[in-house]
């Protein structure tokens, strides 16, 4: 890279070729790794008593909720993200420290809407987290429903052009 032979490795057959991607320095990385064994030992840590444990995947918990100011308008909106609610912050720890999830229905909003919850587990124990989720749909059947189609829409109709 220093040298600029790097220019050398772009693909010509895609627009941005090599230079979409990000170059990451070795120190860097190991740096990011660091930080990234000492959040995984706290987060065992934090587990080491449970099985499997539940987060709820509603975007009112998650503060993911679109029609909030401030809300995140995802990479193609380029907007600034607003502030993430404890269930998505603890997501983003538990998928940085390979924890396994598995999201299953549980009924439905106020609004109509699905709802959902996340089971997770320690590293390597997806076996406990699929027999708990499959004991949890047999008993439950909210895999079997359907959400009312005719129901009005969640997310405010888009603004007219003038």
């Amino acid at each position: 890279i220093r040298t600029g032979r790097d220019k050398q490795m772009t693909n010509p057959s895609r627009a941005a070729g090599m230079r979409a991607a990000r170059l990451v320095p070795a120190v860097e990385y190991l740096q990011s790794q660091r930080a990234r064994a000492m959040m995984m030992a706290k987060l065992a840590e934090a587990t080491a008593e449970v099985d499997v444990y539940l987060a709820p995947a509603d975007r009112s918990v998650t503060g993911a909720d679109p029609d909030k100011p401030g809300a995140s308008a995802g990479a193609e909106g380029g907007a600034a993200r607003g502030p993430q609610g404890p269930t998505i912050r603890h997501f983003n720890m538990a998928n940085l420290a390979c924890y396994p999830a598995l999201a299953l229905p549980n009924g439905f909003t106020d609004a109509g809407t699905p709802g959902a919850m996340i089971f997770y587990g320690r590293p390597f124990t997806e076996s406990k987290i699929l027999a708990l989720a499959k004991a949890y749909q047999d008993a439950s059947g909210f895999h079997l429903k359907q959400p009312n189609l005719d129901a009005q829409p969640i997310l405010s109709p888009p603004a007219e052009a003038s």
